[in-house]
């Protein structure tokens, strides 16, 4: 992949990594079933059943809250809303038990980034979920791009 230096104008080669984060930096989707979980039964008394919440890796906010909502009548009728419950309940999580790293990904990172290729993050997450959990592992300046899933039409494969 070629990539023009805005400086000089100078053409060069360079070797792209882009990392899914969910499931490849961090082990993200135990926790993020286990906030919904609780979310569910505390706000709702609801029993979110994992089969439920299985097509929900690797969507969007907005599949999930139409998923639930479809499986357990209307419990969320904003996104928004929606998200600050996750950022508060996750918030509460991680503080007290730090965020699920994958294991050597910090290494990995350190020696492609060493080797002089470019590194980004793609995720379906919101954007302040990815800058949370790279921030939390002391990742945020790892890569130079992100792709956002709000930024996205379809996701998954």
């Amino acid at each position: 992949m070629e990539f023009q230096n805005p400086d000089t104008g100078i053409l060069s080669e360079k070797k792209l990594f882009i990392f899914d984060m969910d499931g490849v930096l961090i082990n993200t989707e135990p926790l993020h079933y286990r906030c919904w979980k609780e979310i569910l039964k505390e706000k709702n008394g609801i029993d979110l059943d994992y089969e439920v919440y299985l097509p929900c890796i690797g969507s969007t906010r907005g599949f999930f809250m139409d998923l639930i909502n479809e499986n357990y009548g209307p419990v969320f009728d904003d996104v928004d809303k929606m998200n600050a419950l996750m950022k508060e309940k996750k918030a509460q999580i991680t503080e007290a038990e730090g965020f699920p790293e994958m294991p050597g990904i910090k290494e990995a990172l350190k020696q492609l980034k060493d080797g002089g290729y470019l590194l980004a993050v793609a995720s379906s997450s919101p954007a302040y979920a990815i800058k949370d959990a790279l921030k939390s592992l002391d990742m945020v300046n790892f890569g130079k791009a992100a792709v956002i899933g709000g930024n996205v039409h379809k996701v998954g494969i």
